[in-house]
């Protein structure tokens, strides 16, 4: 899918996000505590119940200018920005969330977004404030993005219960976040050459954090128990 920027966009464009998602009906989004991204108590689950072993691979392309709209991102899709930097394409939010058990809801941590795997996001921009939910696991990962708002890692489960869905593991690398990483109950998390500006930080996070170059701090919590590996200097990389 190549997508034309609002204005010269024909139609509904969250439709047809929506649409992509969904494949037909087969799968479906469902959020919970509310409409507002930045709420605390906001979250929900995907059914993509049978898509983990699908032989369907989706690419949506955005040309640069203005996408006001949320794309949520399912298995095998790679959402890619076409602009020279990041700015140049302008999304609204993108988003993966919880994923279910085998009787296809979401009840309590496990499975949280253990088996949310093989989808990943590019060189884009996100909307001006507003925070941006990523529960992933693994295979899944983040390159040139910038989010201006927080970037929350774990969501609340069991119909939005003050419990946190299980995660672990990602990727997020040459991208700026301006409002922080909430890193929640991530097990593990790897971020290199990622700007935080001064006065927001990386925060939370279960057993291994692993920071290399970029800017910004890691806010230690009292009594943490969790690692946390910091390195200031990214010597030589082989990039994507």
């Amino acid at each position: 899918h190549v997508v034309e920027p609002d204005g010269a966009f024909s139609g509904d464009k969250q439709a047809l996000f929506d649409s992509i998602f969904a494949d037909g009906g087969k799968y479906s989004v469902h959020p919970w505590g509310g409409t507002d991204p930045n709420a605390r108590g906001y979250g929900g689950y995907f059914d993509e119940t049978g898509r983990d072993f699908s032989r369907q691979r989706t690419a949506v392309l955005l040309k640069p200018g203005a996408h006001d709209a949320k794309f949520n991102v399912g298995f095998y899709n790679s959402l890619i920005g076409l602009g020279r930097a990041p700015g140049d394409v302008r999304l609204g939010a993108f988003e993966c969330l919880n994923g279910v058990g085998p009787d296809r809801t979401q009840h309590g941590p496990d499975p949280g977004a253990l088996n949310n795997f093989w989808r990943s996001v590019e060189n884009l921009q996100t909307a001006s404030g507003r925070d941006i939910h990523w529960y992933v696991s693994q295979a899944a990962p983040l390159r040139r993005v910038h989010i201006q708002g927080q970037l929350r890692l774990t969501g609340p489960v069991g119909g939005g219960v003050d419990e946190t869905g299980y995660a672990s593991g990602g990727f997020l690398a040459d991208s700026q976040v301006d409002g922080g990483l909430d890193i929640g109950g991530q097990q593990q998390w790897f971020a290199r050459n990622t700007a935080v500006p001064q006065g927001e930080a990386y925060q939370h996070g279960a057993w291994s954090v692993v920071l290399v170059g970029g800017d910004g701090e890691y806010k230690r919590e009292p009594g943490q128990s969790g690692r946390i590996t910091e390195v200031p200097l990214t010597e030589r990389i082989a990039e994507k």
